[in-house]
């Protein structure tokens, strides 16, 4: 079980128009205020209910992790 104290963060790739389980879809207007673009890499805070999204600027190392977890 999670610790509802402790923030749960998760690294994505943003997806633009993709429904399916697993996706985050953003429309246009939400992106352009987030400041993101489609094929983005974000990271989705989720704290107390509250999501956040914030642009994730990624390490070789996270690059290399993403290759093996994508299809």
């Amino acid at each position: 079980m999670t610790d509802p104290s402790r923030p749960m963060v998760l690294k994505r790739q943003l997806l633009h128009s993709v429904s399916g389980s697993g996706k985050i879809i953003l429309s246009e207007k939400m992106l352009d205020e987030a400041g993101l673009s489609p094929g983005m890499f974000i990271e989705v805070v989720i704290k107390r209910g509250s999501i956040t999204i914030y642009p994730y600027f990624q390490k070789q190392s996270d690059r290399d992790d993403n290759k093996a977890a994508i299809p």
